[in-house]
Parts: C-alpha cells; sequence; structure tokens
C-alpha cells in the first residue's frame, strides 16, 4: 500500500519523508497480512460479546491497544474460548496469544509483561465464609492452568468446568464453595458484587499478561518493538486501577 505507491512514485518526496517517520514495524501493520491474536476469553454469554465494545473497553484490553500503538503496530484481534483460541493458535503459523510464562525457543517467543491481571476468589454471599481456610471445594474453568500458568487452590477438591456460565451455575447451585474470577466478570455477570462477592478484597493472584507468537521474522520485528517500549513503560499494576 504506502510502499507500493512510493515505488511508482506516486507520492513523490513526501511519500519517503512519512515512511521514515513510521515507527518500526508500523508498515508491516498496515499491510492486509496483520498478524492475528487469539485472544482467549472466559467471560462471556454468547459469541457476540466476544468483540463487544464491554470488553474492548476493560482495562487490560486498553492497555494492549496503547501497547500497541506505541510500538507502532496493529494486530487482528479475535476473541475467543480458551481452548478455541489455543487450538486456533497452534495452527497459525504466525499466530499470538497471550500467555502467562516466557518463552524462548526455535518455534515460539514472548514480549516481556505488559499487565498484571488480578484475580480474586468469588462466594457467594449467604455462605458466610470468611477465609479461604472455610472453603471445602472450588470451581474452574476446564484448561484454566494453561492459560493462568498454575495450579491454584489445589489442596481443595477441585471440579472443573467446560464454560463460564457452567462455573457460575456450580457456584449458584453450590456445587463448588468459591471460583476464581478476574476483572472481566464484573462486566457480564450483574450477581457479582451483590449475592457473589470477593472472599477478600485482596487479590488472590496477579496473572502476568506477556504476548506470546510463533517465532518468525514479522512477529520477531513486531515483538522486538513491543519490548522496547515495556523498557521504557514498564507494565502496570491492573489492581491499582481497577475500583
Amino acid at each position: 500500500m504506502l510502499r507500493n505507491a512510493c515505488r511508482t512514485g506516486l507520492l513523490g518526496l513526501s511519500c519517503a519523508l512519512l515512511l521514515l517517520s513510521l515507527p518500526a514495524g508500523a508498515e508491516e501493520a498496515s499491510e492486509g497480512d496483520q498478524l492475528t491474536l487469539y485472544r482467549a476469553v472466559s467471560y462471556y454469554s454468547d459469541e457476540a460479546s466476544f468483540d463487544s465494545d464491554e470488553l474492548k473497553n476493560s482495562l487490560s484490553e486498553k492497555v494492549f491497544a496503547k501497547l500497541m500503538q506505541d510500538a507502532g503496530w496493529s494486530m487482528k484481534i479475535r476473541y475467543l474460548p480458551l481452548k478455541r483460541a489455543i487450538s486456533l493458535y497452534q495452527a497459525d503459523p504466525e499466530g499470538c496469544v497471550v500467555a502467562p510464562l516466557p518463552v524462548n525457543t526455535d518455534l515460539q517467543q514472548s514480549s516481556d509483561i505488559y499487565y498484571m491481571n488480578p484475580f480474586w476468589i468469588y462466594v457467594l454471599k449467604d455462605r458466610g465464609f470468611k477465609t479461604i481456610d472455610d472453603l471445602r471445594s472450588f470451581g474452574s474453568i476446564d484448561g484454566s492452568d494453561d492459560f493462568i500458568g498454575r495450579t491454584i487452590l489445589g489442596d481443595l477438591e477441585r471440579i472443573n468446568a467446560p464454560s463460564f456460565q457452567v462455573l457460575m451455575a456450580m457456584l449458584r447451585s453450590r456445587r463448588v464453595d468459591a471460583i476464581p474470577l478476574g476483572e472481566l466478570a464484573q462486566m457480564h455477570e450483574p450477581e457479582v458484587g451483590k449475592t457473589i462477592v470477593r472472599l477478600s478484597e485482596e487479590p488472590f493472584l496477579l496473572i502476568p499478561h506477556r504476548l506470546r507468537c510463533k517465532r518468525t521474522p514479522k512477529t520477531a520485528l513486531m515483538l522486538e518493538a513491543v519490548n522496547r517500549v515495556l523498557a521504557e513503560n514498564p507494565a502496570p499494576h491492573g489492581v491499582l486501577q481497577t475500583p
């Protein structure tokens, strides 16, 4: 596009100056073959909500959008259930995902941490639980350990749910005593903060967000630009900016 116009001489000197002023990687981002981020999202009520304005306006997504803008790159983002996002990432030779653990292999590489995502333990308000010691069981979404990067509440009985809807149903029916939820849960569940409350206002854990991509020349350029930005502007602490 822009480079093609320069090659044909249509924009002359002004085009050359514009190209020189672009951040590293910006030209690649303007092409039709954008890199795709398969963004795993647990909190949804239907397929349409994956691209909802609520999700894009969450703090974590705003931080990511600003990071990519500062790095001079843009990405196509697909909001998907966890297992679907992982499957599509594995099939895409230039795909990217958000993941907690760093990798640096011949096949994959990751950025530095760009966000710390807080998770809280939630319980039914009328159960009267005060501390983690009061709990006997908890529910989680199947495959969440891969996303979180660790096993949580390992001493309690654990029941996996295939989806967020089932997870919430298990808590409401008292099949489990507690569930871990992140900041996006508040956007899609009106009960959160009312009949479903945090066991403690302190987050139970913080999950690092890194951009992990298949290793290609293009993704290497993008991640290099991202890490340059992060070196000057360290990852924000999500807890300090959420109500």
